[in-house]
């Protein structure tokens, strides 16, 4: 059983690895279509697209009303009015700060 963790843990590392290297082509890749004045480029794998998104911050007014819409939520939810849309599991991998 302790085969499949040690596996798991090596895998999760290497995928780390991969994504830096991902983090770093994908820097490149912006510069590239940046440079050529485009936003995206076809390839014979699938197309890249340079897609934005925005986030804001809201004012304490909309913060505030966020957040009692929150405890309401969760009040439905404990007395099971709400309705369950979907139901997920992951594995999450804590490592200790001093083993990484």
């Amino acid at each position: 059983m302790t085969d499949l963790f040690k596996e798991y843990r090596e895998v999760k590392d290497q995928l780390a690895k991969l994504d830096e290297r991902k983090s770093a082509l994908e820097m490149l890749i912006f510069e590239e279509l940046d440079a050529d004045g485009t936003s995206n480029r076809d390839t014979d794998f699938g197309q890249f697209c340079i897609m934005g998104r925005k986030t804001y911050e809201y004012s304490s007014k909309i913060k505030d009303a966020l957040s009692e819409i929150a405890k309401k939520k969760k009040i439905e939810e404990l007395k099971g009015i709400a309705i369950i849309k979907s139901d997920s599991r992951y594995l999450r991998l804590i490592i200790p700060k001093e083993k990484v």
